[in-house]
């Protein structure tokens, strides 16, 4: 079987590019190269042979693989234990951070600062997001509002967790100390313990199967086309 597969140079550079900015800078990733007694110029033949082989992978999906709806809603049927979803609430907190080594006079000083904080939370008509903007010293939610989104049981700390799940939709708790710091949680949305919809998994649901398929394809291809199959690389 003979096939004719474009790989050009652009893909190959994207690819590059990609790992490159794993390292930091052409530079670094020169450096680690030589580490490994290799060079820029094989790691482009190799990232090459890498994207011809995802291009044959994935044209055998399309040939041999229908993942129309019927498939999908089969497999959907067959699995509903993997499309529990348990009871969450979706919150925001502010964090005033501590150090775990942090001292008497340090927690007291975080423990005064989060207390006033929660003050002003409680204050009618205040800004929630605003006030996590301007407090919080959680990197991952602070431009958020200090939003994290949904939260199931056994994700968090047990403090917070209990705090959480003691709240009604827009009620904020009390100071909350964890390892992280002091929090001042406030629930947004209950969402009850249900059986996500075909319609919201469908989606996912397909992605899974292809990279099943890719997955199966892979070893037993790879070795089929070895054995005899012809490829020609335009570059």
């Amino acid at each position: 079987q003979v096939r004719g597969l474009i790989i050009n140079e652009d893909q190959v550079s994207d690819e590059i590019e990609q790992i490159q900015s794993k390292f930091g800078s052409e530079t670094a990733l020169e450096s680690q190269l030589s580490q490994w007694q290799s060079s820029v110029d094989e790691l482009r033949q190799e990232t090459r042979k890498d994207l011809l082989i995802s291009q044959i992978i994935d044209s055998e999906i399309k040939a041999n693989f229908q993942f129309d709806e019927t498939s999908v809603r089969t497999f959907y049927d067959q699995h509903h234990e993997q499309f529990q979803e348990d009871l969450a609430i979706r919150a925001r907190h502010i964090l005033i951070r501590i150090s775990p080594n942090a001292d008497g006079e340090t927690l007291r000083a975080a423990k005064a600062r989060a207390d006033s904080v929660h003050l002003e939370a409680l204050k009618e008509g205040a800004d929630f997001p605003a006030l996590a903007l301007k407090y919080s010293s959680d990197a991952a939610s602070v431009e958020n509002g200090g939003d994290l989104g949904f939260i199931t049981k056994g994700r968090t700390a047990p403090s917070f967790e209990k705090a959480l799940f003691n709240l009604d939709p827009e009620e904020i708790s009390k100071v909350v100390k964890s390892p992280l710091g002091f929090h001042i949680i406030k629930a947004i949305q209950r969402r009850e313990k249900r059986l996500i919809s075909f319609e919201e998994a469908s989606s996912n649901i397909r992605s899974l199967l292809i990279e099943q398929a890719r997955e199966s394809l892979i070893d037993d291809f790879i070795a089929q086309l070895r054995a005899s199959a012809t490829i020609e690389i335009f570059l």
